[in-house]
């Protein structure tokens, strides 16, 4: 059994469980609330509340402490990019990325690690990869921190990898285009998935409160915009789903976009991944621990 801990703007969650052919299977999960501005875009502000959070988050795993834990990183602290990648080794892969990220006003002067992910077969020989650029000093602290709790770290992840792991695993899915809309609070990531490989992936802030008809405007709005860009690509494919994670409290918008909305399916990603995730613990939701989950994953 491995342990994944996952770190949003207003959450810490832990999973532990088993990645194999068969699936995942989560055997505990558990949520701590961060108060607000403790975690913002990945960057831990207060870092007092932050240890207290995981040390309440060990507290409640069955696990008598976290070792070679898998951590992930949600927010926008990381760079993405999906490109086709020569087929070359890895350290000349990781020197050429260098020049993918090198017009990102947000480099400023601060040192990156550079890492990547392939994600489907490329042109030539080559590899359709998922590029990660992210500060040295936002994986230093993380490390410190737990390091201070005694926990040791046997990997750093973000969100939007974890998602695309548990995603490639979901036999619905499969070769189809499809749209990945996962709610964290008020923030909206919307991922875009073509014949099944993830094509852009857009982190928004959505200003109306959930509930409101200005909010569900906005996810429309959302929506609509995923859409408008796969058409402007020129393909001629339609989108086959939406499907939907940490909508909980949005079931009447589901239940009307699905009576007369959008002219595509609307689905939950728990109805979706029912066969590739598993948990005995009827209050589980794949819903509200897509990350977690996603990243015991070993890919």
């Amino acid at each position: 059994m491995e342990t994944s801990l996952y770190i949003n703007t207003d959450r810490v969650q832990f999973a532990c469980g088993s990645a194999g052919n068969k699936g995942v299977v989560v055997d505990a999960f558990g949520t701590v609330p961060l108060p607000p501005e403790t975690v913002i875009n990945g960057i831990i502000l207060n870092e007092g509340v932050f240890k207290d959070a995981v040390a309440r988050a060990v507290e409640l795993s069955p696990l008598t402490n976290f070792e070679k834990l898998r951590v992930c990183i949600g927010g926008s602290s990381a760079m993405f990019k999906v490109r086709e990648i020569p087929n070359m080794g890895e350290d000349k892969v990781l020197e050429w990325m260098k020049g993918e990220f090198a017009s990102e006003d947000q480099l400023e002067e601060e040192e990156l690690i550079y890492d990547y992910a392939t994600i489907a077969p490329g042109p030539e020989g080559g590899q359709t990869a998922l590029l990660c650029a992210i500060k040295k000093s936002i994986l230093e602290q993380y490390i410190r921190l737990l390091g201070d709790l005694e926990i040791t770290i046997s990997c750093i992840d973000v969100g939007i990898a974890s998602q695309v792991k548990l995603l490639n695993r979901m036999k619905e899915a499969e070769g189809k285009t499809f749209i990945m809309l996962y709610l964290i609070g008020n923030n909206l990531d919307a991922s875009l998935y073509v014949d099944g490989v993830l094509k852009i992936f857009v982190r928004s802030r959505l200003l109306y409160d959930r509930g409101s008809s200005g909010f569900e405007e906005e996810l429309a709005q959302n929506i609509s915009k995923m859409i408008q860009f796969n058409k402007s690509e020129g393909r001629d494919g339609a989108i086959d789903s939406i499907y939907l994670a940490g909508f909980s409290q949005e079931k009447d918008w589901i239940q009307a976009q699905q009576e007369g909305g959008f002219a595509i399916p609307l689905k939950e990603l728990s109805e979706a991944a029912a066969g590739e995730v598993t948990c005995n613990d009827g209050e589980f939701s794949i819903n509200d621990y897509m990350c977690a989950v996603g990243n015991l994953i070993r890919e």
